[in-house]
């Protein structure tokens, strides 16, 4: 009985560090200001899976507060992978972001107590091309109602039926499936497959209306996207510095991403377009970590197009890739060739990472002047940008090249494009 009461003592003491810390955080930020409070959530020893929905918090905020905690893990969309803490692994402290409606699965050792932070502001969550796993909300009248707005790029629901134990599956293609989205309950976790496309953000408004709304990211460009992968070309273009060469790709009017190695150190570039025309390039930020810049053109030619590099899903070994740029460029017009955007064709060999930042390598040929290239998938959506070849003894190898992977690092670019 001593021991009852010891471990009593110590969950209720653990509960009041708890609300303390995270109240001290939260008073210190713009939640603080959007009505947060705490709710107690029991968990039972083993695994638990939990709808959270508190406001942004650090991944590893929140396992530091949760009693007993053995793992944490929660799916993230961008990169179709499992991110995870591990507390009692001695692992180094996660830099990912808890958002509001995300599905953790926690293991804790004995059965405890969480409490965990609750949100009453606005909500949302990004949902990408692939599987996406989401906790129904509050206040939901219709799930079929909310869900019609982006029905041409939803392939598949998947949730589990709490009262049957089995999964059932909604396809729309099936109309006998409808049922399925009754179970759409609050608080009941769903996988959600959307097809090709841009990000899409699912958002929660209690003040408003008791029900969500899908608001699709779109560029505000007046350069084309290319439709398909043969206006691709239109889109890659070649730079020049005074003393390396590589290519690059449009991303937005006036806007062309490319390798850091190439243009850091310089203020110009010589950029020529699929066309043969050439303009001035200034060179407006570079972010050596990620091997990215961004040059900006005052003026492109006609008929030119831009490339989506927000789209594609998180692409697997084997996926089909095509490589774009201009390599030996300056060695094939010496030998009497004409100019002449190039491009090779191959698979996603193996995903790796190095010093935290992810590469593709590809089995597509890529040689010197591809340095900044898309990496596109068959339908031309931009998965990665040309880096590096590997090398052993100073010699280059045979089919081992790497790409910055662009579908992991969108944010960077997206910092670039920004100016931040």
């Amino acid at each position: 009985m001593a021991w009852t009461h010891h471990v009593r003592f110590r969950l209720i003491l653990a509960a009041v560090v708890l609300v303390g810390v995270f109240g001290a955080w939260l008073s210190t930020s713009d939640s603080a200001q959007a009505g947060v409070g705490f709710e107690r959530v029991l968990l039972q020893a083993g695994s638990n899976q939990i709808v959270y929905r508190g406001p942004a918090l650090p991944a590893q905020l929140i396992a530091d507060q949760i009693p007993g905690l053995v793992s944490l893990y929660h799916w993230d969309s961008a990169t179709q992978r499992h991110d995870v803490v591990h507390p009692t692994l001695s692992a180094p402290a996660q830099d990912w972001t808890v958002q509001t409606g995300d599905v953790l699965w926690l293991s804790v050792g004995l059965a405890t107590a969480w409490e965990m932070p609750t949100f009453g502001g606005v909500a949302s969550l990004d949902l990408y091309a692939g599987w996406n796993v989401y906790g129904w909300p509050e206040g939901v009248d219709s799930a079929a109602a909310v869900l019609q707005p982006q029905a041409d790029r939803i392939e598949g629901i998947w949730l589990r039926d709490v009262d049957s134990g089995r999964f059932r599956v909604y396809t729309p293609d099936d109309p006998t499936s409808a049922g399925a989205l009754d179970l759409l309950r609050p608080n009941v976790a769903f996988w959600l497959l959307l097809s090709e496309g841009a990000p899409v953000s699912l958002i929660f408004d209690p003040t408003t209306a008791p029900q969500l709304q899908f608001a699709t990211s779109t560029l505000n460009s007046l350069t084309p996207v290319a439709s398909d992968s043969t206006e691709v070309e239109r889109a890659v273009v070649h730079l020049q510095t005074t003393t390396l060469a590589g290519s690059g790709f449009i991303v937005e009017d006036g806007l062309i991403l490319t390798a850091a190695h190439i243009v850091q150190g310089f203020e110009f570039v010589t950029v020529r377009f699929f066309s043969g025309e050439r303009v001035h390039g200034t060179v407006e930020g570079v972010d050596v970590r990620f091997d990215l810049a961004l040059v900006r053109v005052d003026e492109m030619p006609a008929n030119t197009r831009r490339l989506d590099w927000t789209s594609a899903g998180f692409p697997g070994l084997t996926t089909p890739i095509w490589a774009w740029g201009f390599p030996l460029e300056g060695n094939l017009m010496k030998s009497g060739y004409s100019a002449s955007v190039s491009v090779s064709g191959g698979f996603v060999s193996a995903i790796r990472e190095r010093d935290g930042v992810s590469f593709l390598q590809t089995d597509a040929a890529m040689n010197a002047g591809n340095s900044g290239g898309p990496i596109t998938l068959t339908n031309g959506l931009v998965i990665g940008l040309a880096s590096a070849s590997f090398a052993v003894g100073g010699n280059d190898t045979e089919g081992i090249n790497f790409a910055i992977n662009l579908v992991v690092h969108r944010d960077a670019v997206a910092a670039l494009v920004a100016g931040d």
